[in-house]
């Protein structure tokens, strides 16, 4: 599957969760939907401190460790991820 193609299928699914803002972290480690003003929907790793560098693919955005998307707190982001364990 494309990265795209990943985007749009996991943006249609009903089992995400609201959108919540980057001020509000998510309890649980793992790979989230993000989204701001400056870039379309990706992904990014929560490790459990900070947000990871932000990825078009899923699994790459597991493989991340470096910081990067909260850099963008200012500008409209907003995280969301699935209702059920994945």
């Amino acid at each position: 599957m494309t990265g795209f193609a990943s985007k749009r299928k996991a943006a249609q699914n009903k089992d995400m969760t609201d959108w919540f803002p980057v001020t509000i972290n998510p309890v649980h480690i793992g790979v989230y939907e993000v989204s701001n003003n400056v870039t379309p929907i990706s992904f990014a790793k929560w490790d459990g401190e900070k947000w990871c560098a932000m990825s078009s693919w899923r699994q790459d955005a597991e493989c991340q460790t470096r910081r990067g998307w909260a850099m963008y707190t200012g500008q409209g982001s907003k995280w969301r991820g699935f209702k059920n364990e994945q």
